[in-house]
């Protein structure tokens, strides 16, 4: 249910209730299901809570506002990624940020022809997977911002 909204989060969770099987160990099974995700989310909410509540004692709390500016980063997003990037300061520019996360595709250079493959995945694959899977459809090229 990872990168879904809470209102298709709960209409799903009103379909299940309507499933019904017919041998009863299946039945149990789907509950079982059912409760192991309502678990796993609460634990999450938990600990989302009280990563918020301990963040702005974190010497890192400016980091993590200033991912938060990117356009549909969250807290526990950029959280993440400041706790697995560290210093930015390390990286010259945007494109040695996106490269160490390993979010450049690859190029096999021939010649004349340039072919790009996928990503290269060096670098922090909790960072990246956090990036990508919440914010995948805003990818857009990194450009530095310009000093008034």
């Amino acid at each position: 249910m990872d990168g879904s909204t809470p209102a298709r989060r709960a209409d799903l969770r009103r379909w299940l209730t309507t499933v019904r099987f017919d041998h009863p160990v299946s039945q149990i099974v789907l509950q079982d299901s059912i409760h192991a995700v309502s678990d796993v989310e609460a634990r999450v909410d938990r600990l989302t809570k009280q990563i918020e509540e301990l963040a702005p004692q974190w010497a890192m709390a400016p980091g993590v506002e200033a991912v938060q500016a990117t356009r549909g980063v969250a807290f526990i997003v950029a959280a993440t990624v400041v706790a697995e990037v560290g210093d930015f300061a390390r990286f010259d520019n945007p494109s040695e940020l996106a490269a160490y996360l390993g979010l450049v595709s690859s190029e096999h250079s021939s010649g004349a022809t340039t072919p790009r493959g996928g990503i290269t995945k060096p670098g922090s694959a909790l960072a990246r997977r956090a990036l990508i899977e919440r914010h995948g459809p805003i990818a857009c090229k990194p450009r530095r911002s310009r000093a008034p």
